[in-house]
C-alpha cells in the first residue's frame, strides 16, 4: 500500500498539470493588444489578440495595449459580470482611444501610460504610475469618476469635469510639465502626504480645488475663476511655495494654506473691473515669507492694486495711480484758485 502513494502522487501532479496547461492556453498571461471595432466591452474576448479577456485572475502578468485608431469601450457587458478588472499595465497609442463606459466599476493596473485618448465617464480607476504624454488628452468627469495613482506625470491635457465629482489624484507627487495643461472643474488632488508641482498650466474653471499636502508652482500659469481656490485646509495641507509663476485670480480668493512662500519671480494677476477702494482678499495663511514680485491688472482705469501683508492674510485694495491722485489735486488746485480769482479784483485776469 505504501508503495501506492508516489504513483497517485505523481497521477495527481499530471492532472493538474494538464489542467493548468489547458487553462495557459485559454487564458495565456502577456501582452494582450485590442482589436479593430468600432466599440466592445472587456469583457469580450473578442475584441482582444489573443482572444482572451484581459484580467489577473489566476495570472498577474497582463499588460494591455489599445492601439487602434477606433474606441474600445469598457463596458458592462453580459454574461460577463465583473466588480473590476485587474491588469499591470495598460498603453493607450497616440493613435488610439479607450473609452470607459458608464456601467463599469473599477480598473486597477500598475501603470497606465495614455499617448492617445482617455475617457472615463464612470466608475474608478486605480494605477500605481499614471502617465499622460506629450499630445494626449484625458478626461474624466462621469458619475463619481475619480482617477487615483501613486504618482501623476502630465505632459498633455487633463481636463476634469465637476459633474458628480469627477477628479484626478495622487497619492505620492502630481507633476505637471511644463507642455501639461490641465482644465479642472472637478478637483486636483495629491494626499495625503503628496506634493503637486506645476511648470505648465493649470486653470479652475467650476467651484473645486487644488489640494495638496505641499505645493510647488514654480515656473508654471494658474488662472482662477470665481469660486475656486488652492485650498490647502481641506487635506490638512502645510506648506505652499509660490516662488516663481503667474497667479491669475477672480474675485474669491486664491490660496489657503499653512505656510507660504514667495518670491520676485512670481507674479501675482488679476482679472474683473472694481471700483476704488475694494478689498480682496487673496491668501489666507498661519506664515509668510516673501512677497509676490509684481501685481499685474489694474482695478479700474487708471488705478492700482495696493498690497498689504498681513500676520495671516494677503489683501489687495484698489487705489488710483499716484500720477493720476497728481492731476486730480492739481484740477482740485486750479478749481480752488479760479475761485478766488473770481472773488477778487484779479477776476477779469483770470476769466482770461
Amino acid at each position: 500500500m505504501k508503495a501506492k502513494a508516489p504513483l497517485c502522487l505523481i497521477v495527481m501532479l499530471a492532472v493538474c498539470a494538464a489542467i493548468s496547461s489547458r487553462k495557459a492556453a485559454a487564458d495565456p498571461c502577456g501582452t494582450v493588444n485590442s482589436t479593430s471595432v468600432a466599440s466592445g466591452g472587456w469583457g469580450d474576448a473578442a475584441n482582444w489578440n489573443p482572444a482572451v479577456v484581459p484580467d489577473n485572475i489566476g495570472c498577474t502578468t497582463y499588460n494591455v495595449g489599445v492601439n487602434n485608431s477606433l474606441a474600445i469601450q469598457f463596458a458592462y457587458n453580459a454574461p460577463f459580470d465583473y466588480s473590476g478588472i485587474t491588469v499591470d499595465s495598460v498603453s493607450v497609442s497616440g493613435v488610439a482611444s479607450l473609452e470607459l463606459t458608464p456601467g463599469f466599476t473599477s480598473l486597477t493596473a500598475g501603470q497606465l501610460n495614455n499617448a492617445g485618448k482617455l475617457v472615463n465617464n464612470d466608475g474608478q480607476v486605480n494605477l500605481g504610475r499614471l502617465t499622460n504624454g506629450l499630445g494626449a488628452y484625458l478626461w474624466t468627469g462621469g458619475f463619481d469618476s475619480r482617477i487615483f495613482a501613486t504618482s501623476v506625470n502630465n505632459y498633455g491635457e487633463i481636463v476634469t469635469s465637476d459633474i458628480n465629482g469627477g477628479g484626478v489624484g495622487a497619492l505620492s507627487s502630481f507633476n505637471n510639465g511644463p507642455t501639461g495643461t490641465i482644465i479642472d472643474g472637478g478637483g486636483i488632488y495629491a494626499f495625503p502626504s503628496g506634493t503637486f508641482t506645476n511648470a505648465g498650466t493649470v486653470e479652475l474653471v467650476a467651484q473645486t480645488t487644488v489640494c495638496c499636502d505641499a505645493g510647488l508652482f514654480y515656473g508654471g500659469t494658474y488662472i482662477q475663476t470665481a469660486g475656486t481656490t488652492i485650498d490647502d485646509d481641506y487635506m490638512s495641507t502645510t506648506a505652499l511655495d509660490l516662488e516663481g509663476g503667474v497667479f491669475t485670480f477672480g474675485s474669491s480668493g486664491l490660496v489657503h494654506t499653512g505656510s507660504l512662500t514667495l518670491g520676485p519671480e512670481s507674479v501675482l494677476g488679476t482679472t474683473g473691473t472694481y471700483s476704488p477702494g475694494s478689498m480682496l482678499t487673496v491668501a489666507e495663511y498661519t506664515s509668510l515669507a516673501g512677497t509676490f514680485g509684481s501685481i499685474e491688472g489694474a482695478p479700474f482705469p487708471g488705478g492700482r492694486w495696493k498690497a498689504a501683508y498681513g500676520a495671516d492674510s494677503l489683501t489687495l485694495t484698489a487705489v488710483p495711480e499716484p500720477s493720476g491722485l497728481l492731476l486730480v489735486a492739481l484740477a482740485l488746485l486750479a478749481a480752488a484758485v479760479c475761485r478766488f480769482c473770481r472773488g477778487s479784483r484779479t477776476a477779469s485776469a483770470c476769466e482770461r
